[in-house]
């Protein structure tokens, strides 16, 4: 039972992991017109993207280096719990919401 419930939890994040980096070259493509290679800009010394975390709320929020103090905002993930622990068929939904 731990291997399957492991399993569906594995799934669901890598699921969500992939379902951010679609949506965050999304929006680089749609804010500055450019394809980006998330695992190569990551690995460069002056990357063109940045990742802020905040720990008040677990958001995490992508800017692009555009030059300016603060770089573009791109993208901010919020986590988003669902769960109901009166109902008598008890729910759990995990995921996220973007802006």
């Amino acid at each position: 039972m731990e291997d399957y419930i492991s399993k569906i939890v594995q799934d669901a994040a890598k699921n969500l992991q992939i379902e951010k980096e679609r949506l965050i070259k999304l929006r680089i493509k749609e804010r500055v017109n450019e394809d980006v290679d998330l695992i190569l800009e990551a690995q460069k010394r002056f990357s063109k993207i940045g990742r802020e975390f905040h720990s008040n709320d677990q958001s995490e929020h992508w800017y692009w280096n555009d030059g300016t103090e603060n770089g573009l905002h791109l993208i901010s993930f919020y986590q988003d719990f669902e769960q109901d622990l009166m109902s008598k068929d008890y729910k759990f939904n995990a995921g996220f919401k973007y802006r």
